[in-house]
C-alpha cells in the first residue's frame, strides 16, 4: 500500500471507512429495530390487559385471520381450564398454565413459536369476581416482522446511497488534498534540476502550508548558495589565475635564461612570493569550507585565555608592519570556544587592521555582565558605503584587499561562537566591534 500513489491510498482509506461504517450500521440497525418493536408490542399487550374488564368469550381461533395489531386474551382458572377467550391446543394451554403457575411476578413477558409463527404474550395473575385467574394476552409477530422488513429495506437503500455518495466525496476530498502535494512535488522536481526561480505559493495555514513554507525557505537558501557558489567560482578562478600566470611565465622565462626581474635571484623571489600568496588563498578557501562544515556538525569548545593569545599574535604580526603602532588594552577574560578558530579570527582581525591602518591600531577586550566585547580600531581610510553593508561576504575586497576571504572567515567564526560583529566608519578611522556571550 505504501508504494501506491497518495491519491489511491487516501481514497482507499476513506472508502474502507465509509464501507465499514455502513457495515456497522447494517449490523446494528436490524437488532435495534427488532428490540424496539418487540418492546413496543409488549407494551401494547400490557396496556390492552389493563383495559380488559371482562372475559372475551368470542376470541378468534388460531390461524383464523387475526388482525396484525389486535391483542387477544385467554383466561385460565387455577386448574388450567379456559374460562374465556381464544382456545389453544392442549400443549399450548399446558405451557401457559405451567409458566403462569411458576412465575412469581404479577405480570411477565414471554415469546413462543406456534405453527411457524412467533407469538409474543404476557401472563398476568388477576382475580375476576374474587376468583384467581391467569390472563394470557398475546399478539402475533407478523406486524413486527413486516414493519422491520419494510424499514430495513428503506434504510438499506438510504445506506447504499450514502455509501456511494461517501465514496464519491472521498475521491473528491483525496483529489483536493493531493493537489497541493502534486504542486509541491513538481516544484521540488524543478529545484532538483537547479531551476530556482519559481516559488511555492500555497497560502495555507495547515501542515501542508508549513511544509510549503519550509520548501520555500529551502529554495531560497539553495538559490542563494547556488549564486554564491557561482560567484565564488568566478572570483576564485580570477584571483587564482594571476599568481598562477606569474609563476608559470616566470618559470618559463627562467628555463629560457631570461630574468624578468633583472636577475635570477629577484625572479625567484617573485615566484616565491606569488607561491606564498597562492598558498594562502588556497588555505583560506579550504578553511572557509571547513567552517561551513563545522557549522553543521558542531564543535568542542574549551576555555581560552584571550590576553596571552592576543599578546602572542601581536608580537608575531607587529614586526611585519613595523611602521604601524599596535596599542593593546586587554582584560584577563576567558572565552568559551574553539582555540584554533579564535586564533584565526584574532589573527585575521589584527592583520586586516594593520594592513589598512595609516599609523596605528587599537585593540581592546573588556568584559561586561554577560558578554565579552572586542574592539579593533584602525586609523585608515573609511570603507566605501557601497561596500560596508556587504563587507563580510566572501570576495568583497577593499581598495587594497588581496582576496576578500579574511573578513568572511572572521564573520563565520563569530557566528559559530554565537557572537555578533559590526563595522562602523568613525572619526579618524574604522572600528570593528565583536560581542561574544560570557560562557
Amino acid at each position: 500500500m505504501k508504494n501506491k500513489p497518495m491519491f489511491f491510498q487516501i481514497s482507499f482509506l476513506f472508502t474502507i471507512l465509509v464501507v465499514l461504517i455502513g457495515l456497522i450500521i447494517s449490523t446494528m440497525v436490524p437488532t435495534t429495530l427488532r428490540s424496539f418493536f418487540t418492546n413496543e408490542i409488549y407494551r401494547t399487550i400490557e396496556e390492552s390487559q389493563e383495559l380488559t374488564t371482562r372475559i372475551n368469550r368470542n376470541g378468534m381461533m388460531m390461524g383464523g385471520g387475526q388482525a396484525m395489531r389486535s391483542v387477544q386474551h385467554v383466561f385460565l382458572d387455577e386448574k388450567g381450564i379456559i374460562l374465556g377467550g381464544m382456545p389453544f391446543t392442549n400443549d399450548a394451554l399446558s405451557l401457559f398454565y405451567q409458566q403462569g403457575f411458576r412465575q412469581r411476578e404479577a405480570s411477565k413477558r414471554y415469546e413462543v413459536e406456534l405453527e411457524e409463527n412467533t407469538m409474543l404474550y404476557v401472563i398476568s395473575k388477576k382475580k375476576l369476581s374474587g376468583v384467581p385467574v391467569l390472563q394470557i394476552s398475546f399478539m402475533m409477530d407478523t406486524y413486527r416482522s413486516e414493519l422491520v422488513s419494510t424499514l430495513l429495506k428503506k434504510i438499506y437503500i438510504i445506506l447504499l446511497i450514502a455509501i456511494v455518495v461517501g465514496m464519491g466525496l472521498s475521491f473528491l476530498f483525496a483529489r483536493w488534498l493531493i493537489k497541493p502535494i502534486y504542486s509541491m512535488k513538481e516544484s521540488v522536481r524543478k529545484y532538483a534540476n537547479r531551476r530556482w526561480d519559481e516559488p511555492i505559493n500555497l497560502n495555507r495555514g495547515d501542515e501542508l502550508g508549513v511544509l510549503a513554507d519550509s520548501i520555500e525557505k529551502m529554495r531560497t537558501q539553495l538559490k542563494e548558495q547556488d549564486e554564491a557558489q557561482q560567484f565564488m567560482l568566478q572570483n576564485v578562478s580570477h584571483d587564482l589565475k594571476t599568481p598562477v600566470m606569474v609563476i608559470r611565465s616566470f618559470a618559463e622565462a627562467l628555463k629560457e635564461g631570461i630574468y624578468p626581474a633583472g636577475s635570477a635571484e629577484s625572479t625567484g623571489e617573485i615566484i616565491g612570493r606569488e607561491a606564498v600568496s597562492l598558498e594562502k588563498k588556497v588555505k583560506d578557501l579550504i578553511y572557509l569550507t571547513k567552517l561551513d562544515y563545522l557549522s553543521r556538525i558542531g564543535q568542542k569548545p574549551e576555555m581560552i585565555e584571550l590576553k596571552p593569545l592576543i599578546s602572542e599574535l601581536a608580537e608575531r604580526l607587529q614586526p611585519v608592519h613595523c611602521t604601524r603602532k599596535l596599542e593593546l588594552d586587554i582584560e584577563d577574560v576567558q572565552l568559551l570556544g574553539d582555540l584554533d578558530q579564535i586564533k584565526v579570527l584574532l589573527e585575521n582581525l589584527i592583520e586586516n587592521a594593520l594592513k589598512f591602518s595609516s599609523t596605528r591600531i587599537e585593540l581592546s577586550v573588556h568584559k561586561t555582565v554577560d558578554t565579552i566585547q572586542v574592539r579593533c580600531f584602525n586609523d585608515g581610510s573609511p570603507i566605501p558605503e557601497e561596500i560596508i553593508s556587504k563587507i563580510f561576504q566572501p570576495f568583497i575586497k577593499g581598495e587594497n584587499g588581496s582576496f576578500g576571504l579574511g573578513l568572511a572567515i572572521i564573520y563565520q567564526i563569530t557566528q559559530l561562537h554565537k557572537g555578533e560583529i559590526i563595522v562602523n566608519n568613525e572619526e579618524g578611522g574604522v572600528g570593528f566591534y565583536l560581542k561574544f556571550p560570557l560562557h
